[in-house]
């Protein structure tokens, strides 16, 4: 993705984001599938956008199991929740969801001015506000997700949330990350998802989720 088109650099042009990068040091990094961007109780120093591909935001366990907690496509920023400098570690993992590039912003950048970028600073910490607001917003919509009080209402809502304007859902997490976020196992999401189908409320499919009869799904939320 272009630098200018994110979210992030809105209302700036590219001559001053030129300049702000420049300014704020930053670098790109290319991450293979799998790899770590950062673990958990390592120090926040940037903030990272997704120029390519995506990331995971997750918690690992001793035992094994991994919480994920969001994902984060191509245009988002991530670790974004770290800006308090009093934040001294991570308390997640971020994982390349898939072969990703990244740009990195030293937090430093944004806790003060630069003598020839005040203006485009301003636009940029207003970004940054409107992104954090968007955030916990995804964040607010897991959270009901996980309050609901079985599992077919918590696929309902999910796919209700994600859905195109056909009643798609293109699945980016494969069903094992699906589970994990929805919080339940692989086994019990796929013989619910197998009843929702007999049930003709959805065609589930390798890649993808189709919404047959959305009234009647939402009848379950």
């Amino acid at each position: 993705m272009e630098i200018q088109k994110l979210n992030l650099f809105r209302g700036i042009s590219q001559e001053e984001i030129e300049d702000m990068l420049r300014c704020a040091s930053t670098s790109r990094k290319k991450y293979k599938e799998g790899e770590y961007l950062f673990r958990v109780h390592d120090k926040p120093v940037f903030m990272f956008v997704i120029l390519s591909g995506r990331a995971i935001v997750a918690r690992d366990f001793s035992s094994g199991r991994q919480d994920i907690i969001l994902e984060v496509a191509e245009g988002d920023v991530l670790g974004e929740n770290f800006f308090d400098p009093d934040n001294k570690e991570y308390w997640y993992d971020a994982i390349a969801g898939s072969d990703t590039e990244v740009l990195m912003l030293p937090f430093s950048f944004f806790y003060g001015f630069c003598g020839n970028a005040c203006k485009k600073h301003q636009e940029l910490i207003k970004n940054m506000l409107e992104i954090f607001s968007v955030r916990n917003s995804e964040l607010s919509k897991k959270a009901h997700i996980l309050s609901c009080n079985n599992l077919r209402e918590r696929i309902a809502l999910w796919l209700l949330d994600n859905c195109n304007e056909s009643g798609k859902v293109v699945l980016n997490m494969n069903r094992e990350q699906l589970s994990s976020y929805l919080g339940v196992t692989r086994p019990s999401l796929s013989r619910e998802l197998m009843k929702m189908q007999d049930d003709g409320l959805i065609k589930a499919d390798k890649g993808w989720i189709k919404i047959i009869n959305g009234e009647k799904l939402e009848n379950y939320i």
